[in-house]
């Protein structure tokens, strides 16, 4: 019976690895360096002495030291050698599918270390083989795991957060397992890269819907754009079976249209950082449509809004007006509705009931801003006295609630969000101010807006409980959202917020990948609206404050 050392026996692949050499008929011979110091020389050709190796399998961490003198031993006994790298010998700076004649360009103390390893490796045995591996998965094991690293996080955070924009060299255990008896018995030396998703190209929020369906896992799975890397391994001479020979891809949103080229444009990057595509836009007017399709790289300009039936999600961003007659039309097609949902003119009774297939764009709850102070917010005790003051200059014809609705609506959403629903409301219009007073529970709020003050829009917001926190933030016309330090009693409890992508940007992007997470089902409903979406029946509550 041959056998084969190998390290890394008490970590979370190489058991795996070991149990398909079982099954060949191997012997498997384990270097604890626990146990046995591999700086320790003496130790080191005493315990290789002991032994009849016929090839060895390093997969444990240690020195490039380590790795070279196994090296060294394997050429000196003619034996095969295999060392398992990783795929973080690549960064992000330039992306994938990386071949083996790709420059190493980690930035990573990992993919550092790997590196001098390889190096070490290459120069002690040139006959050596190494293997490089993504991110390795398995629902039987722990440590250095996707799944178990997934289930630690939602455990911690209640979500998981996954980028649409990055497609993880990735494994299952069982398959690399193979391909390493595979390659030390077949031992031709060289480097070898593994990957299952090659071939597939799952992107990281595909792959972690892919798991959650096929291990029936209780995630709650967001999609992100916060990663941007294709970290895909090739290699034509070995080739791991693909991820979807062992999982099934959950059917997700892929292509999108949007009604209306005004507001409507700014949600083409929010779904495509999302993973989306806009294929359509509509409009009525032919000649501007067609050249918003041009600037904007999407093939189908549309004046027929029933023909967009066909596509997976919709945004409507018309006029409030029209919203209720492009809902009837589109009839169960899944749709994002920019805010108001109806306006002022139109029957809410019927948007009071449950519709799973409408979500309506209230992104404030999707602020920096908005999530810290939802955190003090859980720390008061006692009853809250809110006063939000809004202040707009901007040009055009709306009326006080029309006005109202375009912008006071942003943050109000966000504190029924808050607060629920509410049992009292008046609404006082007098000397150019819309004054309304709410009571939420045992809670009271009163929302005072007014076209007023410097060009642009500023909300200023002041809780009073057992604390009295106050907040600020402001849009002048041709810059971007700011808003400043939150302070509580005076003091400030977080340093603001502000980016050069602008921060209502994005939040709404935030926003609109919660919304297609519940309509893919990544995240439940009900979690949806507790994490700050809004249905019809949570938006309609807005303009029900102004009938």
């Amino acid at each position: 019976m041959k056998t084969v050392l190998m390290t890394g026996l008490t970590g979370t692949l190489a058991p795996k690895v070991a149990h398909k050499f079982h099954l060949r008929g191997w012997n498997i011979l384990e270097w604890n360096h626990h146990q046995i110091p591999p700086d320790d020389l003496q130790q080191s050709e005493q315990f290789w002495q002991q032994h009849h190796i016929n090839a060895v399998c390093h997969m444990a961490m240690g020195s490039e030291e380590w790795a070279a003198w196994l090296g060294e031993q394997c050429k000196r006994h003619n034996i095969p050698y295999l060392f398992v790298s990783t795929a973080m010998v690549f960064d992000a700076t330039k992306n994938g599918p990386y071949g083996i004649f790709e420059e190493r360009n980690t930035q990573d103390d990992y993919g550092k270390y790997k590196v001098r390893c390889e190096d070490a490796i290459w120069q002690a045995n040139p006959d050596a083989m190494v293997a490089r591996i993504g991110w390795q998965l398995h629902h039987q094991a722990e440590g250095n795991n996707m799944l178990a690293h997934l289930d630690r996080q939602h455990e911690e955070y209640g979500v998981i957060t996954a980028s649409t924009a990055w497609y993880p060299a990735t494994s299952h255990m069982d398959d690399t397992a193979l391909a390493f008896l595979q390659l030390i018995e077949r031992n031709e030396a060289g480097l070898y890269h593994l990957d299952s998703n090659l071939k597939d190209k799952w992107n990281f929020y595909e792959l972690v819907c892919a798991l959650k369906q096929h291990y029936n896992k209780p995630w709650q799975v967001l999609p992100s754009n916060d990663y941007h890397h294709d970290q895909r391994l090739t290699d034509e001479r070995i080739a791991l079976p693909p991820l979807s020979e062992r999982f099934n891809k959950p059917e997700q949103i892929q292509q999108a249209g949007i009604i209306g080229i005004n507001w409507g444009r700014t949600h083409i990057p929010h779904y495509r950082n999302n993973g989306v595509s806009v294929t359509t836009l509509c409009a009525n007017q032919i000649e501007p449509l067609q050249q918003a399709c041009s600037e904007e790289a999407i093939p189908k300009a549309e004046t027929n809004i029933s023909a967009l039936k066909q596509l997976d999600v919709v945004t409507i961003a018309t006029p409030a007006h029209t919203h209720a007659e492009i809902i009837k039309k589109l009839g169960s097609t899944k749709l994002i509705c920019e805010k108001p949902l109806v306006g002022l003119n139109s029957d809410i009774t019927h948007w009071q009931q449950p519709n799973s297939n409408l979500l309506v764009n209230y992104a404030f709850a999707q602020l920096e801003t908005a999530k810290t102070i939802e955190k003090w917010l859980a720390s008061q005790t006692q009853p809250c006295v809110v006063n939000l003051v809004t202040q707009v200059n901007l040009p055009g014809t709306f009326t006080l609630k029309e006005w109202f609705l375009e912008t006071a609506s942003h943050p109000i959403s966000w504190l029924l969000h808050c607060f629920g629903d509410y049992s009292q409301s008046t609404l006082v219009e007098e000397n150019g101010q819309l004054i309304v007073d709410l009571q939420c529970g045992d809670h009271q709020l009163r929302f005072v807006f007014e076209l007023t003050g410097e060009p642009g829009i500023e909300h200023n917001l002041t809780i009073q409980s057992n604390q009295t926190l106050t907040s600020k933030g402001y849009y002048r016309v041709g810059e971007k959202w700011r808003f400043e330090p939150i302070l509580v009693n005076g003091n400030a409890i977080n340093d603001g917020e502000y980016s050069e992508s602008d921060c209502w940007q994005d939040a709404n992007q935030r926003s609109v990948g919660l919304m297609l997470a519940m309509f893919n089902q990544s995240i439940s409903w009900e979690n949806g609206l507790q994490l700050g979406a809004f249905d019809a029946q949570k938006a309609i509550l807005i303009e029900k404050m102004l009938r």
